[in-house]
């Protein structure tokens, strides 16, 4: 049902001054996640949207009902403006939804209409605004739910969109939006209230955040159609592909940003003494876990930065490839291992060293070990084999799926090996392949030629109908001639 409320008129120059402030400048002062840059928060905001209504979607299957008032059973409540962000019917007979409009629009704003949605489970109540308002200028949502909160916001002057997940920021966005509420229609402000104390803002699960995270990239990459349509605004247009590619590279880098934040804390609670052994285990898994996801979209920010500007030359050092083996073959084989597959790394007694860029070197092979592991079966083999040849050092990987590689040999081309007729890796986009059964990305093989260049190096990829693929990569030996025991 729509809801109305006394209006009370008072005048702009008269109002508190902590009034005059909008969501986006409480958001900046907090230093909260969003999209830096310029020109793209309208596509940003779209789709911030569509990963939250599937959050919001997958909340509402398992959280509680309250009862607010004693008449209104809720699961909910969303404060948006300047229009609701729901159209779904499933979702909003479930919310108690408080738009913030300009007073010019509110006649424009008509409740959900549908025959299966009863008028009574539509839980609307518009709120108008003061010509100037700062809030007129934003794009915004704050969602309350039982297990956790958030607030959106996106300022259509800088065209920066934000979101925090904070229960802090949260509370203080629900304030400045609480507080037109009080000077526009006081009446309501009870109801509000009542609707704070039984959802109020909650610290969200990490796997929540996860959850949003891969919610946030999969609509990055698939067209999102928006809840409403708002006039356009004269921009320079920007072919697709560079858009959607830009769009990854921001994402990457915000994804980045809460994983960051959560590997930092659970590597401070790790020096606490009184942590008992499981929960020890269990933090150490979610520290790893994060490194993991971190240097994962970390290449695909750099991958991304490839294909939107033109690569600035690495800083290529004379490494030992021993230190890049040691730390990254367990990682590789539990890598491996997830997916029910053997990975055997043969090196030889000494390894030369290489000129290349240690870190982005590591992140790129453990890249392509990935991309490997999601092309084979269950039960397959991966060999990965280190050799000179010439001036260049030689890594080549190669896999088996019935186990017949003799220990401590390599196969060469003539030997068969995977059947890989079809790969079950489809493509988004320029950048990322997607495994449809697991949802892994990976980075394209392409874009892996890319980096290995940017390295010094060269991969090469071999197809044969009965064969699976073979992989080689060369990288440049270090001028010295150095080497390292490779154990």
């Amino acid at each position: 049902m729509q809801r109305s409320f006394p209006s009370v008129t008072i005048p702009f120059d008269g109002l508190d001054p902590t009034l005059l402030s909008g969501l986006s400048d409480l958001l900046a002062e907090q230093d909260c996640l969003g999209l830096e840059q310029t020109d793209r928060g309208d596509q940003y905001w779209q789709v911030t949207i569509a990963a939250l209504t599937g959050l919001l979607a997958q909340e509402l299957t398992h959280s509680p009902v309250i009862t607010v008032d004693a008449i209104v059973p809720l699961q909910g409540v969303i404060l948006s403006g300047p229009v609701p962000i729901l159209s779904e019917e499933s979702l909003v007979g479930h919310l108690s939804t408080w738009v913030f409009t300009p007073a010019d629009l509110v006649c424009q704003l008509l409740p959900p209409s549908s025959p299966n949605l009863p008028q009574d489970r539509i839980r609307t109540t518009t709120i108008p605004l003061l010509p100037n308002d700062p809030l007129n200028q934003e794009q915004f949502c704050l969602i309350l739910t039982c297990h956790w909160s958030v607030v959106v916001v996106r300022d259509s002057l800088t065209d920066q969109c934000r979101y925090s997940f904070d229960p802090q920021i949260v509370y203080q966005a629900w304030q400045v939006l609480h507080r037109r509420l009080l000077f526009s229609q006081p009446a309501a402000g009870t109801l509000l209230d009542h609707l704070l104390a039984a959802f109020p803002p909650r610290e969200p699960h990490y796997k929540t955040l996860t959850q949003f995270s891969q919610r946030l990239l999969s609509a990055a990459i698939s067209p999102t159609p928006s809840a409403v349509e708002l006039p356009p605004r004269k921009r320079e247009s920007i072919p697709p592909q560079r858009a959607d590619v830009e769009l990854l590279q921001a994402l990457a880098h915000e994804i980045r940003t809460p994983l960051t934040t959560i590997k930092t804390l659970i590597h401070l609670l790790l020096k606490r003494a009184d942590l008992s052994p499981e929960v020890f285990k269990r933090m150490q898994a979610i520290e790893r876990e994060c490194s993991e996801q971190i240097d994962r979209f970390s290449l695909i920010f750099k991958a991304t930065e490839l294909e939107t500007t033109s690569p600035h030359p690495a800083t290529l050092t004379p490494i030992s490839l021993s230190e890049i083996f040691q730390e990254g073959i367990a990682r590789w084989q539990k890598q491996a291992a997830r997916y029910n597959l053997e990975l055997e790394v043969l090196l030889p007694p000494q390894l030369p060293a290489v000129v290349s860029d240690p870190t982005l070197l590591d992140q790129v092979l453990t890249g392509l070990i990935e991309h490997v592991t999601h092309t084979l079966p269950i039960g397959s083999r991966l060999q990965v084999q280190v050799t000179l040849a010439g001036e260049q050092l030689k890594l080549q990987l190669c896999s088996q799926h019935d186990g017949s590689f003799d220990h401590g040999s390599f196969p060469s081309p003539s030997v068969t090996v995977t059947p890989n007729p079809r790969s079950p890796l489809k493509s988004l986009g320029q950048v990322l392949m997607l495994q449809p059964e697991t949802g892994n990305l990976s980075l394209s093989l392409p874009v892996a030629k890319n980096l290995f260049h940017i390295l010094g190096g060269k991969l090469t990829v071999r197809n044969h109908p009965h064969q699976g693929e073979i992989l080689t990569i060369f990288l440049p030996l270090g001028r010295e001639g150095n080497s390292y025991p490779s154990r």
